[in-house]
């Protein structure tokens, strides 16, 4: 990312994370790894400084081994970084000065029998 960025001239004022944030295993919830080594180092501060906004996708509802779902909504609670999902739907401006734009982020999986190998991920 900082590499084709750099190399294109590209300033980011947001990113838009639209679902399926975490594939496979989330161990650790709010303090897995996986925060730092995929999300926070690939989208560093000081190539991309605004707010990556996300929204949830079906594989974010699968419980390895708790809900992702629950802890990328915590994790956006917990003041330490730039992720950003107050609730599984929400909405903002952007810019925050001077809206240019109105988004409405929508969860929309389909709370219906679902499963991911043998658990039941998706609710009501």
């Amino acid at each position: 990312m900082r590499e084709y960025a750099t190399k294109h001239g590209i300033r980011v004022e947001a990113l838009l994370l639209l679902g399926d944030n975490w594939y496979g295993w989330l161990s650790g919830g709010v303090d897995s790894p996986r925060w730092k080594d995929q999300f926070e180092d690939v989208y560093p501060t000081d190539l991309f400084p605004g707010k990556c906004y996300a929204v949830l996708g079906n594989h974010d509802y699968e419980n390895r081994p708790d809900s992702k779902a629950e802890a990328e909504l915590q994790y956006a609670t917990s003041g330490r970084s730039r992720w950003t999902m107050p609730a599984k739907w929400y909405s903002f401006s952007f810019p925050e000065r001077d809206p240019m734009i109105r988004w409405i982020a929508l969860d929309s999986n389909h709370p219906r029998a679902h499963h991911f190998f043998d658990t039941p991920t998706l609710t009501h």
